[in-house]
């Protein structure tokens, strides 16, 4: 997988970056050292926000994430043809998920990261067991509670 890429899809235009960015710089500095390209995705509000964390030395792109239809189809331009892409998911909804296979290959890989508090009541249960039935193959799911 030397010629991997890195989409981080960040549903995040808060007005500060925080530990969340200084993370993902971090994670995205280590990447390009072991030579990943690594792409932000972000809501098209996030453009203009002056983060104390400098993250020019990544390809960014802004987009609308209210627009299933145009929020998929710029992560598929950042797909590469040899299928070689690791996407990383952040404060983005689990059923978005399921939209999200419809633009990857079965052998894409897929880091679902939920940043919020973990909820068992019946309805997520119910949409757990619908991305498990429909989902990837080859995803990974990580929970941060606050």
């Amino acid at each position: 997988m030397a010629d991997c890429k890195v989409i981080q899809i960040c549903n995040y235009a808060a007005n500060y970056a925080g530990n969340f960015l200084a993370s993902l710089d971090s994670l995205a500095q280590r990447l390009k050292v072991m030579g990943k390209e690594v792409v932000f995705v972000f809501p098209n509000a996030a453009q203009n926000k002056k983060w104390e964390i400098d993250l020019s030395g990544f390809k960014m792109v802004y987009t609308d994430f209210d627009n299933d239809v145009e929020l998929l189809n710029s992560i598929k331009k950042e797909i590469p043809n040899n299928g070689e892409v690791i996407i990383h998911t952040h404060f983005m909804n689990s059923m978005f998920l399921l939209k999200l296979k419809t633009i990857l290959s079965s052998e894409d890989k897929v880091v679902f990261h939920e940043h919020m508090a973990v909820n068992y009541g019946i309805r997520q249960k119910i949409k757990g067991e619908i991305v498990k039935l429909f989902g990837f193959r080859n995803t990974v799911f990580i929970g941060v509670s606050p």
